[in-house]
């Protein structure tokens, strides 16, 4: 019964993430999501104005959603597991499940990662583009992810 209320926590977890970032997507493709430090795609160029903002976010939207998407579909293989672990489909033994799920859960995390940083190197050409920064000037730098000013 431990695992099966494990692998809900992970439905949950994982449909949720994918909920926010299929609405996140969404708000951005349609223009509602407002320039903020929070979430979306933060870029120095992104942040520089209200027009490379709405252009950054709105190239980066299907790339976003794709990550929302996996996760959902990793939601649903924690599901298949919760019928695995009830012996739906026959004695499994803990140790299997446990392997299962981290593969599920690690693969999700990082196709969320992948899509996610491609988002953000899509809207920042893009919003580098609207601002007419060169290349040199639109790089994003590894430091460039944590600074925020």
């Amino acid at each position: 019964m431990t695992a099966v209320i494990g692998v809900m926590v992970g439905v949950l977890g994982l449909g949720g993430a994918g909920l926010f970032m299929v609405r996140l997507a969404g708000r951005s493709a349609r223009g509602e999501l407002e320039r903020n430090y929070l979430v979306g795609i933060r870029t120095k160029a992104a942040l520089v104005s209200d027009e490379a903002w709405f252009v950054a976010q709105r190239e980066g939207a299907p790339l976003t959603r794709r990550a929302g998407y996996g996760l959902w579909a990793a939601a649903v293989a924690c599901l298949a597991g919760a019928a695995v672990s009830l012996g739906v489909f026959g004695p499994v033994s803990a140790d299997t499940l446990a392997w299962g799920m981290a593969v599920v859960i690690l693969g999700s995390s990082l196709w969320c990662i992948v899509w996610s940083l491609r988002a953000c190197v899509r809207g920042n050409r893009a919003a580098a583009a609207v601002l007419g920064w060169s290349d040199a000037e639109a790089r994003m730098r590894f430091s460039d992810w944590f600074t925020v000013s």
